[in-house]
């Protein structure tokens, strides 16, 4: 892990990083950002800045880190802020080598991170301009040519292009040890959803939609939302790809311990009031159900592996399950 003093005393020595910034620097918070880095919130004379490092600097977990971060800047060097601003409000990116440090230097978005149950808390009228504003952002970001950003659906060499068939061996890889273990746990209601409504995957061609870019992380800690200037901000784009299915986008956002179908159905009216390219409820099914799947998978490994079954993150799952299953 990196040691915070030595980051601190080597950024406070570093001419370049303090002349990024405006000069010295004081320390406010520090908080995880996923699953590759820190990010520290500085004030300095320019104003606020968020400074992101890995959380290791072994050789492999910088790459890695270091990848992502090269993607973040490519991308929102691309975007353009004048439509994204109208919408959401997202960071500028400067990448700095300091010594041993690979820093991300990000502009600071003013908000809290916005909760299912902060958005269910606010008024009607304030929750309809927040799922409008972010399908509208969307909108514009799907809508660009995914030719710009072909490169950036690489994944260890491997095009990630498409996300049907991606999604499809998912399921078909464990399907059968999956269900396995989870038998004794499910009811015939929910064995009947993974029949009939998971065996989508044998067969996913009436699913299809345009090629598309998409931010592919829009999870609670992504979106933020400013009361003061009720303004949203949207940020980490390093999980970025080109997708052949939009509706993979909305799919974490709906799980029951993010956003969840309420606020994500919200987005979706809007986005297919103004979008050429529509999400239907079946796709959008489809895909959390998977994003449930894979996110559990290490539940289904450990029981395959003999290990001690998991029975907090199994009800967990089967929440999600039974929540979608009642979208049906």
């Amino acid at each position: 892990m990196i040691n915070n003093e030595h980051l601190w005393n080597t950024l406070k020595s570093s001419e370049e990083f303090k002349s990024e910034i405006g000069g010295d620097f004081e320390f406010v918070s520090v908080f995880f950002s996923g699953r590759t880095s820190y990010s520290f919130k500085i004030k300095s004379p320019k104003g606020y800045f968020v400074i992101k490092t890995p959380l290791n600097i072994s050789p492999i977990y910088k790459n890695w880190w270091r990848i992502a971060s090269k993607k973040e800047y490519s991308i929102l060097n691309k975007l353009d802020r004048e439509k994204t601003n109208e919408y959401v409000n997202i960071p500028t990116v400067k990448l700095l080598k300091v010594d041993d440090y690979d820093i991300a230097i990000n502009s600071f978005i003013s908000g809290e991170i916005l909760t299912k149950e902060m958005f269910l808390a606010l008024d009607s009228k304030t929750q309809n301009q927040i799922t409008k504003n972010l399908a509208y952002f969307l909108k514009y970001l799907h809508s660009l040519p995914p030719d710009d950003f072909w490169q950036y659906g690489m994944e260890d060499g491997k095009c990630m292009l498409n996300q049907v068939d991606n999604c499809s061996c998912i399921y078909r890889k464990s399907r059968t040890e999956f269900l396995k273990f989870f038998d004794p746990f499910f009811d015939e209601e929910l064995k009947e959803f993974f029949d009939n409504e998971m065996q989508k995957f044998d067969n996913m061609k009436d699913i299809h939609s345009k090629i598309a870019f998409i931010h592919n992380d829009l999870r609670i800690s992504n979106i933020l939302y400013d009361f003061k200037n009720k303004k949203l901000g949207v940020i980490d784009f390093g999980e970025a790809f080109v997708a052949s299915n939009v509706a993979c986008e909305f799919a974490n956002m709906a799980k029951a311990n993010m956003f969840g179908f309420e606020f994500t159905n919200k987005v979706i009216d809007y986005y297919n009031e103004i979008s050429d390219t529509k999400v239907s409820k079946s796709e959008l099914i489809t895909f959390a159900a998977i994003a449930s799947l894979h996110d559990n998978r290490n539940i289904y490994k450990m029981a395959s592996e003999k290990q001690e079954k998991d029975i907090n993150s199994l009800r967990q799952f089967i929440k999600e399950v039974k929540e979608i299953q009642t979208q049906l």
